[in-house]
């Protein structure tokens, strides 16, 4: 899916939403500055919440689109209900669904919904304490998710303590990260318990980078090890000094550093039994031609 011109998949690194939620208390002044210091944190999207409309709006106010809504947030307690995210389906735009209050099967009409209306989608593990302890925190909804809707973004909304389980949930796939945000923790509210500051923003954005790297990485040999695997992998050696028409036994040989040799130690026991056609020195690096065919 994207949101805007940001592309979010497995295959791009985790977008990080900083949830200010009404951590700023109501004050217009500190909700900018939270918003500043997020974006100086690297933060590619802040999420505020609008409550109590009658006294905020008027009914042609109502009735006006913010041009710069990219993407509908619809809340866990919402996702099973049908007639809303048929409204929202209808308006095209990406959906970004938080699933802590539904099942598997209570999200399937919901997500049936979403596909037939053919806009892109995500899903959101979560957990709805405040703050969520381990014992109760699914990240193995993070893979119930993609195993349970493959189209579907998944990621992870984290109401824990500390960035844990938010880059623990990179590792399995999250393409989304949303944690709730503050300017500082030494404020009072419901949510600052579990709230990060700027500092740990930058943190969670670094380092859930860091992961989908390495995530994206085949287990292979790289060239900036090479220098390292040709000292610390062995080689098979001569583990006496050996005649000429000698037949290896597994006492005569052995495997030590370096792993210049022809014949490395995972072939160790493909020598034992070879019939050597030269005299070899202890320690001497064997290679496939010391021996008959």
């Amino acid at each position: 899916m994207k949101i805007g011109n940001r592309a979010i998949s497995s295959a791009h690194p985790p977008l990080v939403i900083a949830e200010i939620g009404i951590n700023h208390g109501g004050d217009l002044t500190v909700a900018k500055n939270m918003v500043r210091l997020a974006a100086l944190s690297g933060c590619e999207c802040v999420k505020h919440q609008t409550h109590i409309v009658e006294d905020e709006m008027t009914d042609e106010a109502k009735q006006i689109f913010p041009p710069n809504a990219d993407v509908y947030k619809i809340g866990s307690g919402e996702a099973d209900n049908l007639p809303l995210i048929r409204h929202i389906a209808r308006k095209g735009k990406p959906v970004i669904m938080s699933t802590g209050m539904q099942t598997i099967e209570t999200l399937q009409e919901s997500v049936q919904i979403l596909e037939d209306a053919g806009i892109e989608y995500a899903l959101l593990e979560c957990t709805n304490l405040y703050p969520s302890p381990p014992e109760i925190v699914s990240l193995q909804g993070v893979t119930d998710l993609k195993a349970a809707f493959p189209n579907a973004v998944v990621g992870f909304s984290d109401h824990s303590i500390g960035p844990e389980m938010a880059l623990a949930s990179v590792a399995l796939g999250a393409s989304i990260l949303e944690r709730h945000y503050t300017d500082t923790r030494y404020r009072k509210g419901p949510d600052i318990i579990n709230s990060m500051d700027p500092a740990e923003l930058r943190f969670l954005i670094d380092r859930s980078r860091e992961i989908h790297t390495a995530l994206m990485n085949p287990k292979q040999r790289t060239g900036p090890e090479e220098d390292v695997y040709r000292f610390a992998r062995a080689s098979v050696v001569a583990d006496a000094d050996l005649a000429a028409g000698h037949v290896i036994t597994e006492s005569d040989i052995w495997a030590r550093r370096p792993g210049s040799g022809e014949i490395a130690g995972f072939e160790f026991d493909k020598v034992v039994g070879k019939t050597l056609k030269v005299a070899v020195r202890r320690n001497q690096q064997l290679m496939w031609s010391d021996f008959e065919n």
